[in-house]
């Protein structure tokens, strides 16, 4: 009897937008690779010795923190996917656009620093995880890119469908009425 009644209840379906596992995934991905070279660096820095050690230990430290600040992001990102309000999921697309601003910047800091870092580093390994994890985290900006657009706005998209005769309708079928849906129908003739 409780079974019955279980499956007649509304099941809560989460708001996932075109890309998003796939950027959610990408930034998975790049995680576990950058967990390697972090490892890589922190194992370096702990056998070095002086300015070495000190260098390999500032390198790690700021791709730490880089890296926490692109996690935060993916976890915003998750958490948009997964929510099955409107206003929860708008607060969360909000939130994710100005992290993932404020990440590219941190992004953009630690890029730079591994780029000058390149041309005074010695030791062979330490070249290799320096480039290595610069190249990780050039991929990663490339998704933080895509995220810190505009999370609430579809200009571009409505410009495009309008330009090719479609027409803003209201929300239709199943779907529900959200402000971060926009409904449109194309004539036929």
């Amino acid at each position: 009897m409780m079974l019955a009644w279980a499956c007649c209840l509304p099941v809560a379906e989460g708001i996932e937008r075109f890309g998003d596992a796939e950027n959610a995934s990408d930034l998975q991905q790049r995680a576990i690779s950058v967990t390697a070279v972090q490892t890589g660096l922190l194992s370096l820095a702990e056998a070095a010795s002086g300015e070495a050690r000190f260098n390999l230990y500032r390198t790690y430290d700021e791709s730490m923190g880089t890296w926490l600040q692109v996690d935060f992001v993916r976890e915003l990102l998750n958490l948009s996917m997964a929510a099955t309000a409107s206003p929860a999921e708008q607060k969360l697309r909000t939130d994710l656009r100005d992290h993932a601003k404020f990440a590219l910047w941190e992004l953009d800091q630690n890029i730079s620093h591994l780029g000058k870092s390149i041309a005074e580093v010695e030791q062979a390994e330490h070249l290799r995880l320096i480039r290595v994890l610069r190249s990780l985290l050039l991929q990663a900006r490339i998704t933080l890119g895509r995220l810190a657009g505009d999370q609430c706005a579809q200009s571009e998209a409505i410009g495009l469908y309008e330009r090719f005769g479609s027409r803003h309708i209201a929300p239709f079928g199943t779907y529900r009425d959200d402000p971060l849906s926009a409904f449109y129908e194309i004539p036929i003739v």
